[in-house]
């Protein structure tokens, strides 16, 4: 059925790896950050991952899946309900009410035990990886901003830790393609230019808010100050925040321009059938001697 996946998708901008038993979000090392070159090693290494993926989810579905026809189907169903989880995350960023959600999406799992508890913990493990690599993401973004203005004239980024100056910094240079490199699992549903006034006014709240959230933190990791760790559970705790905040409310799907979904590859019978006489002709040309006792 449904398939955790291997790895998270690689940040676009690489912190320096944690030292062993340093805890995620302890930005001991996030001002050691170095930008690689994310056109040619990034690229590499999503394809890589994608391969794994591809090939673990394979595995997985076939242990359950009757048939092949089966396995197809169930790849569908796995990734129109990852589309829809999307969506719904966008204007929740909340798993609490996965199950709901199923039931909501996809009826026909109600009484199905197994395929609904398969899919809640695919979609838990999901959402869970699109926060932890979203917030590492954006302190990468913010890590680099902070770096830039040193040796830029202008604002003074990285002396001020001012809510609303620094929310009017981020909002004001809000850029598309930067939010498609925090909140990447957007990027295959919602095309930001053509949406209405009101869907970009949306993504930008979101984005410039969490941006400021993450910018002070960082600031109180440079510095050293002992509320550093609390202040990274505040930054989580408002991440989930966003969903029930009533300033946001009143935005949904509608206000977005849909990104038209690229159709997957389909499984080829003949080229299948192709392969299958391939390996058939290898068999013919493998050459044995008589085994023994024959």
């Amino acid at each position: 059925m449904v398939a955790f996946r291997a790895k998270s998708v690689p940040a676009p901008f690489y912190p320096t790896q944690p030292r062993e038993g340093e805890e995620y979000g302890s930005g001991d090392a996030i001002f050691a950050t170095q930008q690689r070159d994310i056109n040619t090693e990034g690229e590499n290494r999503e394809q890589e991952e994608e391969d794994e993926e591809s090939e673990l989810k394979r595995r997985r579905l076939f242990r359950l899946a009757e048939s092949e026809d089966a396995y197809e189907a169930e790849l569908a169903n796995e990734r129109f309900i990852r589309r829809k989880m999307r969506w719904h995350y966008f204007f929740t960023f909340s798993n609490d009410k996965v199950r709901t959600f199923i039931h909501r999406t996809m009826p026909e799992l109600k009484d199905d035990v197994v395929r609904n508890d398969a899919y809640e913990r695919f979609l838990r493990g999901t959402t869970r990886e699109w926060k932890y690599e979203s917030l590492k993401r954006m302190k990468n973004f913010v890590a680099n901003e902070i770096r830039n203005q040193k040796t830029a004239p202008g604002l003074g980024l990285a002396c001020t830790d001012e809510y609303r100056h620094l929310h009017e910094y981020f909002y004001s240079t809000f850029d598309e393609d930067n939010f498609y490199q925090v909140l990447y699992w957007l990027k295959n549903v919602i095309e930001l230019e053509g949406s209405s006034e009101l869907g970009k006014w949306y993504a930008k709240e979101i984005f410039s808010n969490l941006a400021v959230k993450c910018k002070i933190y960082l600031s109180k990791v440079e510095r050293g100050d002992a509320d550093a760790a609390s202040y990274w559970e505040e930054v989580k705790l408002f991440w989930a925040a966003q969903g029930t905040n009533e300033k946001l409310a009143g935005v949904g799907k509608e206000h977005f321009k849909e990104r038209i979904e690229k159709p997957k590859k389909t499984t080829n019978k003949t080229a299948k059938a192709r392969q299958q006489e391939k390996i058939r002709k290898l068999h013919r040309e493998f050459v044995v001697s008589p085994r023994p006792g024959q």
